[in-house]
């Protein structure tokens, strides 16, 4: 059986329940009953903006900088119901440049209402002189100008969600769940939406090219099918993974699978150059799916150290820390450990002055020493993976570098909760940028089935 043939037999198996599994979720840290529910059933009841350095809001910018000394002019992209890549694709052609010149402050959810700060070169500003630009269920507006644009300077993303289909609400319940995860702090697991939900595919995909298996990797992307998907689809991909007839995939998809055609029909043309194949999805896009497979693995070694009952409060030889910037977020520069500091690192670590991190896999980070290393290498054997091997033969452009991730939120701050009606509850909170807010809901919800988290009130 072949690489891509396995792993679509255990995503056709997948069942809704093992979900979390499956991307590397895994232990909660509440022991309090959740209290279930759907989030995202309708993309406004789940609403997520930025706040830039400096305290600006992306939903009500009142932003400083209006003289175009600035070599980023800055944007707020305003979607609803929409990927990212595909409505930054959407802008870059509405104001007349690349996408790969549009610079983005972070990733946001797809079903949802999201107001994220974006940048293009003021020199591409100025020729389209687009001050503020409509289509479809997206908008973008101009607002200032801006040194630059990264994750750095997005210091908090900020939630109102609204959980519906409760069975058995109560606030003082509630209240208790968040009271244990400010004790005991929150996984800073990658999300349900790093990975996709409804067809989990994306760190399958992401694996398959880590190993340099590109033609796997072409079929998986295109064939591979989940029981969640619509039943058309799931007969359009399974045709394809047992005859692997490109014209098919050109003529009879949909128009919404448009990276599946346009990699169909790069190969129509030119049989069997599947890495540029692969190139014809948004270099933006393949980064994602390389990442989502690194992330995968974070998690899973994660969730291994949980399982054996290593504290993520507490210190132990061979860790490595970080110490938290102005804003709280990790500084980048990492320290290891010994048997020497640790009683300081305890101290410190008790006051929120230091950080415990783990790597996120790349070929520019190392395995740390000591029991959370230990967990990580015990992984990327199970999955026959090296940390060179992230620099991508053939794709070099995609791969990652790695980074350094704290094992715990860094910050998260539930500023209000309140029950609608006796079914449904609204939450008000803060997450430290590059943190799930999926990942702290999961852990009051502890919804048996992860199609919760996506708006579907699925029935198993």
């Amino acid at each position: 059986m072949s690489s891509s043939e396995e792993l679509s037999e255990r995503l056709r198996n997948l069942r809704c329940t093992d979900i979390e599994a499956f991307v590397g979720l895994g232990r909660y840290v509440t022991k309090g009953r959740g209290i279930s529910g759907v989030i995202k059933e309708r993309p406004e009841e789940f609403k997520v903006w930025e706040v830039l350095e400096g305290g600006v809001e992306a939903i009500d910018p009142r932003y400083p900088v209006t003289s175009p000394i600035l070599p980023w002019a800055l944007y707020v992209l305003y979607k609803r119901d929409r990927e990212l890549v595909r409505a930054v694709s959407e802008f870059a052609k509405e104001v007349g440049t690349r996408p790969s010149r549009v610079s983005v402050g972070g990733v946001k959810d797809r079903r949802a209402e999201t107001w994220q700060f974006i940048a293009i070169p003021t020199s591409d500003h100025l020729r389209s002189g687009a001050r503020e630009v409509r289509w479809h269920s997206v908008a973008a507006k101009h607002i200032g100008f801006i040194d630059y644009l990264s994750s750095s300077k997005i210091i908090a993303n900020r939630f109102k969600v609204v959980v519906s289909r409760i069975k058995e609400f109560s606030e003082g319940a509630l209240s208790d769940l968040f009271g244990e995860l400010k004790s005991s702090g929150v996984p800073n697991y990658f999300g349900h939406q790093r990975f996709g939900v409804v067809r989990p595919i994306s760190h399958l995909v992401g694996r398959l090219i880590v190993r340099g298996e590109y033609e796997e990797a072409v079929r998986l992307f295109i064939g591979g099918h989940s029981p969640f998907e619509r039943r058309e689809v799931q007969e359009m991909r399974r045709t394809f993974f047992e005859t692997q007839d490109y014209g098919f995939v050109v003529d009879e998809f949909p128009s919404s699978l448009r990276y599946e055609k346009a990699i169909a029909r790069h190969l129509m043309r030119r049989s069997g150059d599947f890495v540029n194949a692969l190139r014809r999805m948004p270099l933006r896009l393949r980064r994602l799916i390389v990442e989502s497979y690194a992330s995968f693995l974070f998690n899973k070694a994660l969730n291994v150290t949980l399982s054996e009952g290593l504290s993520p409060l507490e210190p132990t030889v061979g860790d490595l820390i970080t110490v938290p910037d102005v804003y709280g977020y990790p500084s980048g520069q990492v320290f290891e450990v010994t048997k020497w500091n640790i009683e300081e690192v305890d101290k410190r670590l008790r006051r929120k002055d230091v950080y415990i991190v783990m790597p996120v896999p790349g070929h520019g980070v190392r395995v740390p020493r000591g029991a959370r290393g230990s967990a990580l290498q015990k992984v990327l054997e199970e999955e026959g993976v090296r940390m060179d091997q992230f620099r991508l033969r053939g794709m070099n452009e995609a791969g990652t570098v790695g980074s350094f991730r704290p094992i715990l939120v860094p910050r998260f701050n539930v500023t209000s909760f309140n029950s609608l009606d006796e079914s449904s509850a609204v939450i008000d909170l803060e997450m430290s940028r590059g943190s799930y807010a999926t990942c702290l809901l999961r852990e009051v919800m502890k919804s048996e089935c992860a199609l919760a988290y996506v708006g579907n009130p699925h029935v198993h």
